[in-house]
């Protein structure tokens, strides 16, 4: 189960936006407990965990994530920050660099926890998500069992997948749905 907390956001994230976090360039030395990027955007990107492993061009190929924190625009300050996690490394490095819509379905398509901002001063726009990712993952047929805690921003939540099938027609699908939880704050 993954916790998803959006409580210290001054940016937007849409995370139908690839360019939220796809590989762009590395940002110093990978270690064995971390390994930063910068997107095309320029967010930064930093993915922590355990015997983290690189192939010579710095791609995780061995060991165990545990969290990723997005600083949207690079600014300083964690926009959203995941934690919860114990995904394999290597395929999510490929995903990043590859394909990076991909990535939600991987670390969200479980029973997650999402933390809107429940405080005004935020000079986010709005925050648009989905509790397993954008699109169903192959061979998933159902969704988590999600809280989604909005706060009081402006966010554009939806409780299991935006896509489900390959969107080539005629491709038929079969996707249930998880037990989710949308809960707002009226300010």
């Amino acid at each position: 189960m993954a916790t998803v907390d959006l409580r210290g956001a001054i940016a937007s994230i849409d995370i139908r936006t690839p360019e939220l976090v796809k590989f762009g360039t590395l940002s110093g030395t990978p270690t064995a407990t971390s390994w930063s990027y910068l997107t095309p955007t320029g967010n930064r990107v930093t993915v922590t965990g355990t015997r983290l492993r690189y192939d010579a061009s710095g791609n995780p190929i061995a060991g165990t994530v545990s969290s990723v924190t997005i600083d949207a625009a690079n600014d300083g300050g964690a926009d959203l920050v995941i934690t919860g996690l114990a995904a394999a490394a290597s395929p999510l490095g490929s995903i990043l660099r590859s394909s990076p819509l991909d990535f939600w379905s991987n670390v969200l398509s479980g029973n997650d926890v999402f933390l809107g901002r429940n405080t005004d001063g935020s000079s986010a726009k709005g925050v648009g998500l989905a509790g397993d990712g954008f699109s169903a993952r192959a061979g998933v047929s159902a969704g988590g069992d999600d809280i989604i805690e909005m706060g009081s921003i402006a966010f554009g939540a939806r409780g299991d997948v935006d896509r489900v099938g390959s969107g080539v027609s005629p491709v038929t699908s079969t996707y249930n749905g998880g037990d989710d939880e949308i809960l707002g704050l009226v300010t």
